[in-house]
This record gives C-alpha cells, structure tokens and sequence, in this order.
C-alpha cells in the first residue's frame, strides 16, 4: 500500500509540474518537478523532465547535471544523450556538446535530430568534413526536413565548394518550396 501512496504521489507531482509548465508557471512546475525528483531519484524519466523545464528556464548548467543522471541512470536512452548534448551547447562547452551527441547516435544510429546537431556542433568546432558526414548521415534519415541540406548548404558553400552547396540548397527548396533560407542563400551563390 505505501508503494502505492509512494508512485500516486510521486506521479501527482510530475502532472502538476507539467501542468504548471504548460501554463508557463516555471517556478511552480520547478517545485513539483524537484518534489519528484526528490522522491525517487533513481527515475531517469523524472530527470529528463526536469532538465527539459530547467533548460527552458535558463538554467543548462543545472540541466546538465540532471541529464546526465538520467544518462547514467539510462544509459541505453538515446534521448537523454541528445538532450545532454543540446545542454552541453547551451551550457558553452561543445566540445562536450559534440561527444554526447556522439553517444547518442551510438545508441540510436537513426536519430537523425542528434546527426543534425552533431553536424552543426562539428562545423563550430571547425571540423566542417566530419560535419557535413553527420548532416548527410541526418538528412538520409529524415528526408523530409529543409534546414538539414541547408546546413550543409551553408558549411559547403563557407567552404567555397559553391556547386556542392548549390545542390544542396536546390535539395533544400525541393523539400519544401518556400525555404526562405535556401531560396536566399542561392542567390547568393548565383
């Protein structure tokens, strides 16, 4: 029975929180989040959920050491990985950004947003061939999203390769036909 009262509570908690976060109460979905955190530690989905609203409210510090419990608590969850990355570039550190991104699509080869990001998080740490092998490696999973050839596009055409990033940008507008950023950028390397 108290392991009853125990999950009701601690699942009570997590809906007010997300309830709260829904409504754009942070500081109260923060509390309740924290509550749940606070009565089972080991849950590594309670974590990534309090991560999620501390990365929302400005705090990826504190969202980092939240994902990475989850990591550790999860560590076959590709999710927490990827959500760890994004925090590790909110945070300033992509170095780290970069390698838990990398554990991510380790994970899950076909998590083509941790691909994506991992691209971009390469080409900023000047690694631009290795970025445009994680854009390509995204864009044959999810073949349906624009900003994915139009980042290679752009690291292709910074790179004076301007037919490769021409086509990319074609292949971006192809996707979807009003990609302002495409339609733009081959203009530009008209």
């Amino acid at each position: 029975m108290i392991g009853i009262c125990f999950f009701d509570a601690r699942a009570g908690q997590m809906m007010l929180g997300a309830v709260e976060f829904g409504a754009g109460r942070m500081d109260s979905a923060y509390r309740h989040y924290s509550t749940a955190v606070a009565w089972d530690p080991n849950s590594a989905p309670i974590r990534h959920e309090l991560a999620v609203l501390l990365s929302r409210m400005g705090r990826p510090r504190e969202a980092v050491e939240q994902l990475e419990a989850a990591a550790r608590l999860d560590p076959k969850q590709a999710e927490f990985q990827f959500k760890l990355g994004l925090a590790w570039n909110e945070a300033g550190d992509l170095t780290k950004a970069a390698a838990a991104l990398e554990q991510a699509v380790r994970i899950d080869s076909h998590h083509a947003r941790a691909w994506y990001n991992l691209g971009l998080a390469r080409h900023r740490l000047g690694q631009p061939d290795s970025a445009i092998e994680a854009l390509v490696r995204a864009e044959s999973i999810s073949a349906s999203d624009p900003s994915v050839p139009y980042a290679r596009a752009t690291i292709l055409a910074q790179l004076g390769r301007i037919q490769e990033a021409r086509q990319a940008a074609r292949r971006a507008i192809e996707i979807r036909r009003d990609f302002a950023p495409a339609i733009d950028l081959l203009d530009e390397l008209r």
